[in-house]
């Protein structure tokens, strides 16, 4: 068979059935393919190779198969890379295509055929694999490796450059099924954990997106229960166990003020995929793994290099760790007394930072049914749905740029989580964000795609806004009205994509409106003070538990006693 339809049909065996991409004269035959395996394989368009990087990311957020974006050579695999380096910051298994029709150029040479360009030596620092493929029988063996390479260890994305040619080639095997690897029970480091639990007063354990990446959400859920251990977690992974009783929320310079409470508190850390990504010397994180035992369970031994205090690291991965941990007994010292403890903390702190747009977005969120999916992008709106979150009590998948915070990643994101859940999708951008991939609104209303992009618009950039007024006292550049930034008529814009408009202008209004999501796509504008701030969050040097707005200095005196 033709080895671009040895590829697709590679794909569909291992379960990938979407892609996402423009079309461009080099990777017109892996497009062709892509359309004679329909309906098995959907390629689909989007209006930019970045929104197509996105698109495939949120595909592999939402679905937990590998994702797919194509481009051509030149500008169109530039244009992916930022997708590509998101992937790569946050674990996403990303499969990025190109193809080429030149020979590589010459060592020296700037320029020997237009558009080609050293698109490995560019992919190599933000992919897990990165390999040109010149030869039609090298496709087999370096797809299957870059799969593997992609969904297997700590996830990533790979890049593929393929050559005209070789796409055009014969292969004579067929594609198989790729066998998934099988994981002994760890049960050394297990009975190390339990012992450490119980020889606790204090435990916790804190968890990260790498227990979604093993795949073991209901093995932590099951865990949680059964051992008797508050569970923290990083932003990203807040919406594992979002309404397990043990859950006590997520941790950080914006987390939720118990949550940081209850770290701060804690005398052993376990550390189930979490990076403990705080910096090593940080004067609000640091003292916490100072007066702890820390135990870091993590598939990458390289995140160890950050060498965290009071750590004991395990580099194994997680699927072989569960297994034997739901088989111990956990008990430890004053184990109700703790429980209490963070129950006590929840209690009192869980009505604070509640501004008009969080009960905004939590007005929105619980008027999403179970099987929507909320993407958010990179800002201040990004961290009141975080909250809001929180506060609703809301149990549906949320996705972020983690890592890379990669502002304008979310309405492409949308196209691919839709796609990939199957399900509606709630895009919460900023409108700064949301003008960055704007023409993905062009995918959405062609599509009739499910998706609401609430647009909370203040008028400004303000998370930097909030930089430059601590910095610069108030001297603003770019981010207000006054001092260069602006904003378009969304109104106008859904008109020009065909899309339904709703304008929110507050809380009280949302409530009044009685707007139910159901006439989608459509464009969501909820009106944000432009004042409005970013809380909680946390001034370098302060104790993690003491975020700002502060909190009244005996009440704070008060919890913080609390053992």
């Amino acid at each position: 068979m033709k080895a671009a339809d040895w590829f697709v049909k590679f794909l569909i065996l291992n379960g990938t059935t979407e892609a996402f991409g423009l079309p461009g004269a080099v990777v017109l035959d892996l497009l062709y393919a892509m359309e004679r395996f329909r309906p098995e394989f959907t390629p689909h368009l989007t209006y930019h190779e970045q929104g197509a990087g996105f698109a495939a990311c949120g595909y592999a957020q939402a679905s937990g198969k590998l994702g797919v974006a194509y481009a051509t050579r030149g500008p169109g695999m530039t244009n992916m890379l930022t997708a590509m380096a998101d992937a790569y910051y946050d674990s996403l298994p990303v499969m990025f295509v190109t193809a080429h029709s030149g020979a590589a150029k010459k060592q020296g040479m700037r320029v020997e055929n237009n558009q080609e360009i050293d698109t490995v030596t560019l992919a190599s620092s933000v992919a897990k694999y990165a390999v040109r493929v010149d030869r039609g029988e090298d496709l087999p063996h370096e797809v299957q490796r870059a799969y593997r390479m992609a969904t297997e260890g700590r996830k990533g994305p790979v890049f593929l450059d393929i050559s005209v040619s070789a796409l055009c080639g014969e292969i004579e095997t067929e594609p198989v099924v790729l066998q998934i690897k099988e994981y002994r029970k760890l049960n050394d480091i297990a009975d190390d954990i339990v012992s450490a639990v119980r020889s606790a007063e204090r435990p916790v354990f804190l968890i990260g997106n790498g227990v979604r990446q093993a795949g073991m959400q209901e093995e932590m859920r099951r865990l949680a229960a059964c051992a008797g251990v508050p569970v923290l977690s990083s932003r990203s992974a807040q919406d594992i166990l979002p309404d397990a009783d043990m859950y006590f929320g997520f941790v950080g310079s914006h987390g939720t003020r118990y949550s940081n409470f209850i770290l701060s508190k804690a005398d052993v850390i376990v550390a189930l995929g979490n990076r403990l990504a705080f910096p090593v010397n940080s004067p609000s994180f640091r003292p916490v793994a100072e007066g702890a035992k820390v135990i870091q369970v993590d598939v990458d031994e390289t995140e160890f290099l950050r060498e965290v205090p009071n750590t004991q690291p395990y580099a194994v991965d997680l699927r072989g760790l569960f297994p034997a941990l739901l088989e111990q007994t956990f008990s430890y010292t004053g184990q109700e007394h703790w429980i209490s403890v963070c129950r006590e903390l929840k209690q009192t702190l869980n009505h604070w930072d509640r501004t008009p747009a969080v009960q905004a977005v939590m007005r929105i969120m619980e008027a999403a049914e179970k099987n929507v999916v909320f993407v958010c992008d990179v800002g201040n709106h990004s961290f009141w749905a975080t909250n809001a979150y929180t506060y609703s009590n809301a149990s549906n998948r949320i996705l972020y740029s983690g890592s890379f915070g990669t502002l304008g990643s979310a309405l492409p994101k949308a196209v691919g989580v839709c796609y990939g859940a199957k399900s509606p999708v709630f895009c919460f951008t900023g409108d700064q964000g949301v003008q960055m991939n704007i023409q993905e609104l062009q995918s959405i209303g062609q599509n009739r795609l499910p998706v609401a992009v609430v647009v909370l618009n203040n008028c400004a950039s303000a998370m930097i806004r909030e930089r430059e007024e601590r910095k610069f006292k108030g001297h603003f550049v770019h981010t207000t009205p006054d001092s260069g930034y602006g904003t378009p008529d969304f109104r106008a814009i859904a008109d020009a994509y065909q899309l339904s408009y709703h304008c929110i202008t507050d809380v009280k209004a949302l409530e009044e409106s009685g707007v139910v999501f159901e006439n989608l796509p459509a464009v969501v504008e909820v009106r944000v003070d432009e004042q409005t701030p970013l809380a909680p969050y946390l001034p370098v040097g302060r104790p993690c538990q003491d975020l700002l707005p502060e909190l009244p200095r005996e009440l704070y005196q008060r919890l913080d006693a609390l053992r």
